[in-house]
């Protein structure tokens, strides 16, 4: 018993010493250089184990990212991403340039620019868009709420210096809401925020039920046009043929006269030679 429990312990201190020796990458390095799986993310190292990976790594690669996209990535919220044909719709809440707390609401489709927000990309699959603000460039996960108010100061100081000092919070096909009480804001409570990203997700649907509706319309339209043109083009073709009709009709009409004078002319001829031949009886 004591030898084979020896041996046990000899193959676990053996195993032991195998699992602590740094794992070969050397023979992996080709595949590892051609990024089969694209880019690897930012402080990713290949020699530490999964379990060794902490949250100071996630806060190391969050350090990556400069003050203003940590800025804009606290406030701006991400609510809406629809697929409409081939476009692709982002709904966005944005701090506004008057006052932090209250949200400038955008429903834009990717490609799109509104007061400056860019939206550059979205990706349906992976529940991400990219929007650009002064060339500062952020990646938004969808569902991430507008969060107004201390943590938006630095981000509407900004936009505020971009629009102007007089700058209107309300523009073509833009959804503002303004705080309640019209003045300065209280400070913006959990139930106030889940209520203006309520109001954001139903503006959102508004503006969508109302592209799909313009969708609609035009197509209609588009019908009604060509329907139409193709009655119209029927009513030229029976013209042409009612036309055709009545040519043919005075053709044979002017052929039927031509002989009846035929025939007046030959039986006036005859009546002429039988009366001669009575005068000569």
């Amino acid at each position: 018993m004591k030898a084979a429990a020896l041996a046990a312990g000899a193959l676990l201190t053996a195993a032991a010493v195998r699992a602590a020796e740094p794992i070969a990458f050397a023979r992996y390095q080709t595949i590892i250089d051609r990024q089969p799986f694209g880019q690897p993310p930012p402080g990713f190292n290949p020699q530490q184990m999964a379990s060794e990976v902490t949250k100071g790594g996630a806060a190391a690669a969050a350090a990556e990212l400069t003050a203003e996209q940590q800025e804009f990535q606290k406030v701006v919220g991400f609510s809406v991403l629809n697929l409409s044909g081939d476009d692709c719709w982002v709904g966005i809440s944005v701090p506004s340039a008057g006052d932090p707390k209250v949200p400038n609401h955008y429903y834009l489709k990717v490609g799109d620019t509104r007061d400056g927000w860019f939206v550059k990309s979205a990706d349906p699959i992976r529940k991400t868009a990219v929007v650009v603000k002064d060339e500062t460039e952020i990646e938004l996960t969808l569902g991430t709420p507008f969060n107004g108010g201390a943590g938006a100061k630095g981000a509407s100081a900004k936009t505020a210096r971009a629009a102007g000092p007089s700058a209107p919070s309300a523009r073509s096909g833009l959804l503002t809401r303004r705080a309640a009480g019209g003045g300065a804001a209280a400070a913006p409570t959990s139930f106030a925020g889940r209520r203006a990203r309520r109001e954001a997700e139903e503006a959102a649907r508004a503006a969508e039920v109302a592209a799909r509706e313009a969708e609609r319309a035009a197509r209609e339209e588009e019908a009604k046009a060509r329907e139409e043109e193709e009655r119209a083009a029927r009513e030229a073709e029976r013209a042409e043929q009612r036309q055709q009709l009545m040519d043919i009709r005075e053709e044979l009409r002017k052929a039927r006269e031509e002989k009846e004078k035929q025939r007046a002319a030959e039986a006036a001829d005859e009546t002429e030679a039988a009366t001669d031949e009575n005068d000569e009886s």
